[in-house]
């Protein structure tokens, strides 16, 4: 197990709070296993592995799902995702004057680099470390580049911006404060850097299935101390703070946490060193592992398990990942799974294919197999399809 240091603070003493495990396709460069600790020092909560910092990088360039041609956040491709994106840029563009620079790190496909420029900015930038993200940004007349948060050299040197927007991105890297002082050496004297986060201080299950916080992309955990703990030690300071409800499915509202850093002359740290709360984290993961044992669907799929029951999965993502690495449904007699992901789709999970719909349902009706729902995120249009094809016994909505 290598020891990642804090991100935050870098000491190098952290207590264990628990285990996280996932199923990954075999060409994954993330870790299927991390330990989630708390930094004995600030108390920041982040997960580490015997993985580095290149294999996310590896990660994020070739394998990245803000890729995916099936509801990419970032993309502005579908509705949730397009109102997100226009609330943020209503955020970020107050009393911001129409000429002022604007680089986007972690840009994805551009939605809100798009979005800006609709509402008349035209000294756009974007970094990403995916190939096919920086063409689809390019492909709007917008200067983007193929480049990590983490490098030293960047391809705008010796630019410098009004703005820079790190929209859920440090939740991603490997070092926060090296990536802090990367992005603080480009801001112009009087610039700002945006940034926004999942709010760990409101994980919850209410709406989410168990661990929906915790996926293997998600290795750092903020709430407002952190951010304050992290603007101090690099003598910037919180010009303003906001808690956003992001509406990403039916009733479904993901907490994020957002602030605009400035340069500063103070270095003072909040009075509470405590960044975000472990208890509240080992709440959330206690709370979390009760539902994944007792609920009625997992006892459905230990008896799937013990009957060798046919089963086709619908839905390759995080979920499912976490499905077959902590749960009996891959020890089930699985056929396939099914994912709307072309991305996906021929690539394998626990070694079992992923199919598109109409083949993967083909398979599930010669077999008469169990078709078992695992979709976090909008998944009440599909079921209620699927009902009108397979008779309801043969549906598991975990």
């Amino acid at each position: 197990m290598i020891n990642r240091v804090c991100p935050l603070c870098r000491s190098s003493e952290a207590a264990i709070l628990g285990e996280q495990r996932y199923c990954l396709e075999p060409e994954s460069t993330l870790p299927e296993f991390t330990e989630i600790v708390s930094c004995v020092d600030c108390g920041f909560v982040f997960a580490r592995s015997n993985h580095t910092a290149e294999d996310y990088k590896a990660y994020y360039a070739s394998q990245t799902r803000y890729e995916s041609t099936v509801d990419a956040s970032g993309s502005g491709e579908y509705a949730l995702d397009e109102q997100r994106i226009r609330d943020l840029v209503d955020l970020l563009t107050v009393s911001l004057p129409a000429d002022a620079s604007i680089l986007d790190i972690g840009a994805a496909k551009g939605g809100v680099l798009k979005e800006l420029k609709l509402k008349g900015f035209v000294n756009l930038y974007a970094m990403d470390p995916s190939s096919v993200c920086v063409q689809s940004i390019s492909a709007q007349g917008i200067e983007a580049h193929r480049a990590n948060l983490e490098d030293r050299q960047w391809p705008f040197d010796p630019m410098q911006f009004d703005l820079i927007i790190l929209s859920h991105v440090l939740e991603h890297v490997f070092d926060i404060s090296a990536c802090l002082e990367n992005a603080q050496q480009r801001l112009k004297e009087n610039g700002r850097i945006y940034i926004e986060v999942p709010d760990a201080a409101r994980y919850s299950n209410e709406g989410f299935p168990p661990f929906y916080f915790f996926d293997p992309e998600h290795i750092n955990h903020f709430n407002l101390t952190a951010f304050e703990v992290l603007a101090a030690s690099h003598s910037m300071k919180i010009e303003k703070s906001v808690y956003r409800e992001l509406n990403v499915g039916e009733n479904q509202s993901y907490p994020a946490l957002g602030a605009f850093l400035k340069n500063s002359n103070t270095d003072a740290y909040p009075n509470n060193s405590s960044t975000v709360s472990s208890r509240n984290i080992l709440r959330y993961m206690i709370d979390s592992q009760n539902l994944l044992a007792s609920g009625e669907n997992y006892t459905k799929l230990r008896q799937l398990a013990a009957q060798n029951s046919p089963v086709v999965i619908w839905g390759a993502g995080s979920y499912c990942r976490r499905l077959l690495a902590n749960t009996p449904l891959a020890e089930t007699n699985l056929l396939g799974i099914i994912d709307n992901d072309i991305g996906k789709q021929g690539k394998k999970l626990a070694g079992i294919e992923i199919y598109p719909p109409e083949q993967g349902l083909a398979l599930s009706k010669k077999h008469g197999a169990t078709l078992v729902i695992a979709i976090a995120l909008n998944s009440g249009d599909l079921i209620a399809e699927q009902k009108q094809q397979v008779s309801n016994q043969n549906i598991l909505v975990l």
